[in-house]
């Protein structure tokens, strides 16, 4: 964060302001890469604020030891398995389309 900041139009935008703007207008995204986000997958519930769920499925892949194989059944389940916990609600904000 910086005060002096394009954003803060150089410091003439008090910075509670600024944070407050910040926290209206600024997404929030979160891209499920590895074994521990697909583990805690459930458990983000409530007052996350997470406006946006991605799957990084190369990465995603090499974490399941299936490396350069994105389509591998293997990645398919950790998907699957994603969209199922958004669809009954992890994460508050976050949906399944």
């Amino acid at each position: 964060m910086s005060g002096s900041s394009r954003a803060t139009q150089y410091g003439k935008i008090p910075m509670r302001q600024h944070m407050e703007e910040s926290n209206r207008e600024i997404s929030l995204a979160v891209m499920i890469e590895d074994l521990p986000a697909l583990d805690e997958i459930d458990g983000h519930r409530g007052g996350a604020g997470i406006d946006i769920v991605a799957i990084g499925p190369s990465d995603l892949a090499a974490a399941l030891g299936v490396a350069a194989e994105s389509d591998h059944p293997k990645v398919a389940a950790a998907i699957e398995k994603v969209r199922s916990a958004l669809a009954r609600g992890a994460g508050a904000g976050w949906r399944c389309r």
